[in-house]
């Protein structure tokens, strides 16, 4: 991956990442904290700017206060009765390497608003346009293109 990215620089390409998170998966936090381990991942690996991005918000209900906790890793919401001595152990040790590295962020999209559609693309933009001297170019969008 390293080498297609390299070439694709060297011929002038603007590279960025894009991570898509399922919604659905801060239903379930230990889902969501294995997503954030991929992600991170991905970050450290790929060495290009990126934007994290949690979709189908439009699907979950975003006055559920457990999501802003789930979201900044409170180990709290991670870690259930259920779980024995190891999982509690893996778990606090996967929340710190996240906390530590302080990388892992996250943008939201919800289909039916353009305007977190339009904040998405615009931060890519931003992303892909920083270079040393240039100054950012703000897009405009027009929202029938958008939403098709």
């Amino acid at each position: 991956m390293r080498n297609l990215i390299s070439h694709l620089q060297d011929n002038d390409y603007k590279i960025c990442s894009v991570f898509l998170v399922d919604g659905q998966k801060l239903k379930e936090p230990k889902k969501f904290l294995s997503a954030s381990i991929t992600v991170l991942s991905t970050i450290l690996n790929l060495d290009v700017p990126n934007v994290n991005v949690i979709t189908k918000m439009d699907l979950i209900d975003e006055d559920d206060e457990n999501l802003e906790n789930i979201v900044n890793f409170d180990k709290e919401f991670f870690i259930t009765e259920e779980d024995d001595e190891n999982m509690v152990k893996l778990t606090k040790s996967l929340l710190k390497v996240i906390s530590t590295y302080d990388l892992v962020k996250y943008e939201t999209v919800n289909i039916t608003d353009v305007q977190s559609i339009a904040s998405i693309i615009s931060t890519i933009n931003c992303l892909v346009q920083n270079e040393q001297g240039k100054e950012y170019e703000d897009l405009e969008y027009d929202n029938d293109v958008m939403m098709g």
